[in-house]
């Protein structure tokens, strides 16, 4: 520190030192060579050299080298100095809060007995189903054997007419006996019989009636005041379409009466469709 003290104050007296001296500078012998001291030559009022200078402020004249002595000194620029230790590291708090103990949890109610299931109801059996009844058959059939439907009455009807033709004479000297009726007929009425007969056999009478709305073929009506006996071939609306005998003292096939006429002349129906 003496030393950089030295050079301070030797560079504030040299730039002090008039520029006229300067030529000279070089006649001031080294302090070494002279003996003289740093003070002895600044008073001698020439302007000694660097070296002279140096070597009187600090016994060297190797400017560099002291430079690099006073500012990195061994000591200090060979080996860094030593950061002083730092205290031992506070251990780390934990940032973490200590979890609190599980709640113990409560325990499981026990399951409840299961109650005993009602005993199933015993279910009423089925009430047996009535069986379908059977369809009524006819007690009988046609005289041919054939179901009595009116079809197959028209049939046998018709065919009769073969036999009796149109405008065949019949009056009331032919007769017939109806075993079914336990009747004897004459004229008309003995006609009637006879094709009853052919179409029913030995089936029973059915029914008696007024009603138009029930009259089917094979069916005899008594019209005019009961005067008079028709057989019906067909029915068509509110018409009929009979045969007769002892019209006109002969067989007609095929004359409509209306049912006005019918009701008007006290019509009556005897059936013998079985069922």
């Amino acid at each position: 520190m003496k030393k950089l003290l030295a050079l301070i104050l030797t560079l504030t007296m040299l730039s002090a030192v008039p520029a006229a001296a300067a030529p000279s500078a070089q006649k001031v012998p080294s302090a070494a060579k002279t003996g003289c001291s740093l003070s002895q030559i600044l008073r001698q009022g020439n302007c000694a050299d660097l070296n002279v200078i140096l070597n009187a402020a600090c016994g060297s004249g190797r400017f560099g080298d002291l430079l690099q002595a006073i500012l990195c000194p061994p000591p200090s620029c060979d080996k860094p100095a030593d950061k002083p230790d730092l205290p031992p590291s506070q251990p780390d708090k934990p940032t973490d809060k200590p979890t609190e103990p599980d709640q113990p949890t409560e325990p499981d109610k026990p399951d409840e007995p299961d109650q005993p299931a009602e005993p199933d109801q015993p279910s009423k059996p089925d009430q047996p189903s009535e069986p379908d009844k059977p369809v009524t058959p006819p007690t009988g059939t046609l005289a041919n054997g054939a179901p009595a439907t009116a079809e197959n009455v028209q049939a046998i009807l018709y065919g009769l007419k073969a036999d009796y033709p149109e405008g065949m004479r019949w009056t009331n000297a032919n007769s017939y006996y109806c075993k079914a009726l336990n009747t004897m007929g004459y004229g008309c009425a003995a006609y009637a019989f006879l094709c009853s007969d052919a179409v029913f056999g030995d089936l029973p009478v059915r029914a008696r009636h007024s009603d138009f709305n029930q009259v089917r073929p094979g069916d005899i009506l008594r019209i005019n005041n009961d005067s008079h006996s028709v057989v019906v071939l067909e029915v068509q609306g509110q018409n009929v379409v009979v045969t007769e005998g002892n019209f006109n003292s002969s067989i007609h096939w095929g004359r409509t009466l209306s049912r006005q006429t019918l009701e008007n002349g006290r019509f009556v129906v005897t059936s013998r469709y079985p069922g």
